[in-house]
Order: C-alpha cells, then sequence, then structure tokens
C-alpha cells in the first residue's frame, strides 16, 4: 500500500535518524514505522484541519459539564486510584 510519497524505517533506524525522517515528514511525506518489518505506526504531516492544544483542551471541557478538580488535591486523586 506504499505510494511514492510513502517510506518505511525500522525502529533503530528512526531512532537514529530522528530529525531526517521528520524533516522528510514536514515536506510532506509519510513514514511507516516497522519493528521486524511489520508495520507499528505511521507519521504523518499535521494538516492544517489539526487542532492547537487550546482547542483541543477547550473541546474536553464542553464534555465535561459540571465537573471540576477544583478543590481536589493531586494526593487524593493518586489515594482514590490506588484504591481501585
Amino acid at each position: 500500500m506504499e505510494s511514492a510519497a510513502t517510506a518505511s524505517v525500522g525502529v533503530y533506524e528512526l531512532k537514529t535518524h530522528l530529525s531526517s525522517v521528520l524533516e522528510r515528514v514536514s515536506s510532506g511525506e509519510t513514514v511507516i514505522v516497522t519493528r521486524h518489518s511489520t508495520p507499528i505506526a505511521y507519521i504523518t504531516p499535521a494538516t492544517a484541519g489539526s487542532r492547537a492544544p487550546a482547542e483541543a483542551a477547550a473541546s474536553l471541557r464542553a464534555h465535561r459539564p459540571g465537573r471540576s478538580l477544583t478543590g481536589t488535591s493531586l494526593r487524593e486523586l493518586i489515594d482514590e486510584g490506588r484504591k481501585h
């Protein structure tokens, strides 16, 4: 399913040459990351439709009306998580 704009790199090669792989991706190429010749991930260029972090946070807030962490400490959350 690879096209002219798709390349395949192994995990070791990706770790060794991350900067150059990201440069290829930023120029529009999609890279398939493989482990032992098995595809495990795709690295694709960010599109104009990608959401900014602030927009993503606003979207998450919109899905949790009435819920807040105000008044709850991090320690309380950790302790509550350990109960389950």
